[in-house]
């Protein structure tokens, strides 16, 4: 986060308005509903960010006092000290905290990302939703990737308005409301690839622009903008009152994730520009924004920013995801003094050119930086070596990336490669069968839930043999729409007299809409019974609302394990379930509902026979699809 003017002209209620975006971060990190649209909190800061930095690169060009070196110097001093101390705190806890499946984002994403101000683009590599609780809640540097925006605009931006400036102000002008310009259309046409608009640099320059352009209004026009005292306190009240909106009449995360996702983000924008533009210390906003509280969380943001993501999940990966809401709240204030510790005793400190030379922060700073790439990268390259006294780890694999790798050496690849080659969603698909010398009998359908089961049933089915279809990302749907070729390949195939379907049949039914999900999964299911096939639909497994690593965490002094969560879970498949029972009156059609493995009338559990179940929230390991399956296999008629 941006993280305070030079003293010159200071304005207190820039501070104040700092304090009112970091609060509703921290809340909505904590996951209080009153604060679901805290997260426009980070684009206050973008905004605030464009006008403090271009203001102070402006005044000191103007007084002959500006230089690229000294700038970098004063962002060093600034950002890099109490972030690589949240860095040094919070590596040690990864190694004895986090989960296999955590380790290597937290270090490369995380550590490696954060000390590099590149985070932003590997957690969009690595396909990390921040609307997504599994990806966001339980990673303790998921935060960062705000940071690194912030920091790549800190090392073009000067360099671009210096270039523009020699030539005139009109075209620094003209190029700035141009990059804000194309910025916000693009982040409009493509607000629905949450990915690119939400990480990248470019779909986030409107809102650094915009600062950029209040900053360089009020420089030019200095006080001659102001019309009159009363017309400056109702535009400052209309500012005020944009800022304030998103936060609280957001008021689910679907919300969040609508299209065009940047008008969620607008009135935050435009109002933080008014509030800038048109407070002046005549106005009731200026007291209220000015008030000591509030400006002196303002001065300790940056710090409360940094330190509150790690707070929240760590405990979440040691207790659970679930905490109660006091202790969210909890720490939510322990952020606000451990930021307030880290602003007076580190960040303050570092700003005094008595006591750290311009040369001693740039070699300390270059220090830093190498040591945590270096931690990173050794980390993760030996990840099995330095976490192996972690219990989760000794007890067993939950990885599942690891259990897709272990796939091709126990089975074949399909034999007609031809399917392979003309299905057009394949660039990510994989393909298995369970032997190479006998014809497929049995064929199991989907995306990732398909692939968790498929292990299980070509080793616990009397099938002469079992065939795996899963066609890439997000292309699993069992729709005849979308998967023409899978169709015609079983309905010409004698041998396949079973087909199951397996997807994250939540996930599809959010994205399809009630009826078109009806429509397409009978379709297919009609299309295939027709044929004379049979047609086995098998529920979601529970979502967990934990890791599952922690059932095997037995450090009882952090924690006791947890393996269970309330049944009342399974109320998202309702929807969903609704359409399996209409499908299952039809002739040849089966329906397997997971609850009666997973749970009792109370409960839904990760451990079963004293083994884990579990590779993640959502997909079964090795152990778990094998004794899934043979349930399933006790339940069916088909297989």
């Amino acid at each position: 986060m941006q993280t305070g003017p030079i003293k010159v002209d200071y304005r207190p209620e820039i501070d104040g308005l700092r304090a009112l975006a970091v609060i509703p971060v921290i809340f909505f990190h904590a996951g209080f509903d009153a604060f679901r649209g805290g997260f426009v909190g980070v684009d206050i800061f973008f905004v605030i960010s464009g006008y403090l930095i271009t203001t102070i690169i402006l005044r000191e060009r103007t007084r002959g006092q500006f230089s690229l070196l000294g700038f970098y110097e004063r962002r060093a001093r600034r950002i890099l000290p109490a972030l690589f101390l949240v860095l040094l705190c919070c590596a040690p806890a990864g190694f004895l905290l986090l989960t296999p499946p955590q380790f290597e984002s937290f270090f490369i994403s995380g550590v490696l990302g954060a000390a590099t101000f590149v985070s932003n683009f590997l957690f969009f590599l690595d396909g990390a939703l921040y609307f997504d609780e599994a990806d966001s809640a339980l990673n303790p540097l998921f935060h960062v990737w705000s940071l690194s925006v912030e920091e790549q605009f800190y090392i073009l931006f000067p360099l671009m308005l210096l270039l523009l400036i020699k030539f005139s102000s009109r075209l620094l002008m003209f190029a700035v409301l141009l990059m804000v310009l194309s910025s916000a259309v693009g982040s409009f046409i493509y607000g629905e690839q949450q990915f690119s608009v939400f990480y990248i640099t470019p779909f986030r320059a409107w809102e650094i622009g915009s600062g950029v352009l209040a900053a360089m209004y009020l420089f030019n026009k200095d006080n001659d903008h102001r019309i009159s005292k009363n017309i400056d306190s109702v535009i400052s009240w209309v500012g005020l009152s944009l800022v304030v909106a998103p936060i609280f009449l957001i008021t689910s995360t679907e919300a969040a994730k609508a299209f065009p996702y940047m008008l969620y983000l607008m009135p935050a924008v435009v109002g933080t520009i008014l509030l800038i533009v048109f407070v002046t210390k005549e106005t009731l906003i200026f007291r209220m924004l000015s008030w000591r509280p509030l400006v002196g969380i303002g001065l300790i943001s940056y710090s409360a920013y940094l330190w509150h993501q790690p707070l929240f999940a760590f405990s979440r990966n040691v207790y659970g995801d679930e905490l109660p809401g006091l202790t969210l709240l909890i720490l939510a204030l322990l952020s606000l003094v451990v930021g307030f510790a880290s602003w007076r005793y580190v960040e303050r400190p570092f700003r005094d050119k008595t006591k750290f030379s311009r040369a001693s922060i740039f070699s300390l700073s270059t220090i830093g930086v190498m040591f945590f790439i270096a931690t990173a990268l050794v980390a993760v390259k030996y990840q099995d070596s330095v976490i192996v006294k972690n219990p989760i780890v000794e007890a067993g694999q939950i990885d599942f990336d690891q259990y897709m790798t272990d796939l091709p050496d126990r089975f074949v690849e399909c034999r007609d490669q031809s399917i392979l080659e003309e299905h057009i969603n394949w660039s990510h698909g994989v393909c298995f069968e369970s032997k190479s010398d006998k014809p497929v009998e049995l064929a199991v359908f989907g995306d990732s839930h398909a692939l968790h089961l498929f292990k299980g049933f070509a080793e616990h089915t009397e099938k002469n043999a079992v065939t795996l279809w899963k066609p890439g990302w997000f292309n699993g749907a069992p729709f005849v729409e979308k998967n023409q070729i899978f169709f015609d390949y079983i309905l010409n195939s004698e041998a396949i007299n079973t087909v199951i379907f397996n997807v994250w049949w939540w996930r599809l039914y959010e994205l399809e809409g009630a009826k078109n999900f009806e429509q397409k999964l009978t379709k297919a299911v009609r299309t295939l019974t027709i044929a004379g096939k049979n047609v086995v639909l098998t529920a979601d497994v529970p979502t967990l609302n934990f890791p599952p690593g922690k059932c095997l965490f037995m450090n009882k002094a952090l924690a006791r394990p947890q393996c269970s969560m309330d049944a009342s879970i399974l109320s998202d498949q309702e929807e969903y379930l609704s359409v399996f029972r209409k499908l299952d009156e039809i002739e040849n059609v089966e329906v397997i509902l997971t609850r009666d493995f997973f749970c009792d009338a109370d409960d839904c559990y990760a451990l079963r026979q004293d083994s884990l179940l579990y590779a993640d929230h959502h997909h079964l390991n090795s152990v778990g699809s094998d004794l899934f399956v043979e349930f399933l296999a006790k339940r069916s008629h088909h297989f």
